[in-house]
């Protein structure tokens, strides 16, 4: 009890509140309040003795002040609907609606600087270019892997030859659609020829663990693994170089089927290959060297498969220069295949 003759709570409930903690001179909403509610228990029933009625608890209102931050920030409707439906969640303050307001009026404004970018679609020139030229890369005798460098090498090629235009080759979603497409045509390529060079190897006899029967020369299978990758009317023209690089695919084909005893190969056939072509680069270096490795793997084919009557001789398409192409005079690169001087 003061000298006054006032008590200690009642003095309380009489003095103003303390400014606001913004620091601004906006007019707030009124706050909660309940006389004597501050969670002590003191006070709570003191109208009640006296004869008062306990105020109501009155609740604090955002909404009016959020319509007024969305009218100064010439929101549209849609953005001062979200700004008032912040302004009405629990414990949020004059400071957090201004700022949503601004946040929504920069938004608002990017929307229309920048609209929302429409799907990209890959249009039938860059498709049909990526048919040919993935055909002709796989094909190609100096292929130096199998798995994932051609995908990206095929994607510097588009760059590079303007098939990919530099706006569509900076978005991020525009070249991971592209990466997939490609990605696939090699993909379907890899599993054609494992499938053809199996079917090439003739059937195989579970209980001799091993294939007898009829089986494909080099030449047939190589022409079956050009007509298969070249079905979209790609043409491309069988060269010697590439041959011998089937005999080579062939070559460690029968050797994995040989570990394996069961007549199938293990699905990292593709790594395996990838791998041996790595240590033929490292270990040979010299690209006379590297033809003999490919060489050899020609021969074994021929004495293991024969020639099918049906084809031409190797010997004479050897000799054939004009059947070869242009490509085999080319190819004498050092990850080749055999260059035009086998």
């Amino acid at each position: 009890m003061s000298a006054s003759g006032i008590s200690d709570d009642e003095l309380m409930r009489s003095s103003p509140p303390p400014p606001s903690p913004t620091g601004n001179n906006f007019e707030l909403p009124p706050q909660n309040s309940q006389p004597g509610n501050d969670g002590l228990g003191a006070g709570a029933g003191e109208g009640a003795e006296n004869g008062q009625a306990a105020p109501a608890i009155v609740q604090p209102d955002w909404t009016q002040y959020a319509h007024s931050v969305a009218t100064t920030l010439q929101l549209t409707t849609e953005y001062r609907h979200d700004l008032v439906v912040q302004s009405q969640l629990g414990h949020i303050n004059q400071a957090f609606v201004s700022l949503g307001g601004l946040l929504f009026s920069v938004k608002q404004q990017l929307d229309r600087l920048h609209p929302p970018q429409a799907a990209y679609t890959m249009p039938a020139a860059l498709t049909n270019a990526i048919d040919v030229k993935a055909a002709e890369l796989f094909l190609s005798s100096d292929l130096s892997a199998y798995k994932e460098w051609p995908n990206k090498k095929l994607m510097t090629q588009l760059k590079a030859d303007g098939n990919i235009p530099a706006g569509v080759s900076r978005d991020k979603a525009a070249n991971k659609l592209i990466g997939r497409y490609i990605g696939s045509k090699f993909i379907h390529y890899r599993n054609d020829t494992k499938d053809l060079i199996g079917q090439s190897m003739g059937i195989f006899n579970d209980t001799l663990k091993k294939f007898d029967g009829p089986s494909w020369g080099i030449y047939e299978l190589t022409e079956k693994i050009i007509d298969t990758v070249t079905s979209t009317g790609v043409v491309v023209s069988i060269t010697l170089p590439f041959v011998a690089r089937v005999a080579f695919l062939r070559y460690l084909y029968a050797a994995k089927l040989d570990e394996s005893m069961n007549g199938k190969v293990p699905s990292d056939f593709w790594d395996c290959i990838d791998a041996k072509l790595v240590k033929i680069r490292e270990e040979k270096k010299d690209a006379a060297k590297i033809t003999k490795v490919f060489q050899h793997a020609l021969t074994k084919d021929r004495h293991r498969f024969g020639d099918a009557a049906a084809t031409v001789s190797i010997n004479a398409f050897m000799l054939s220069a004009e059947a070869q192409g242009n490509r085999v005079a080319a190819a004498p690169a050092p990850v080749a295949g055999p260059s035009s001087s086998s």
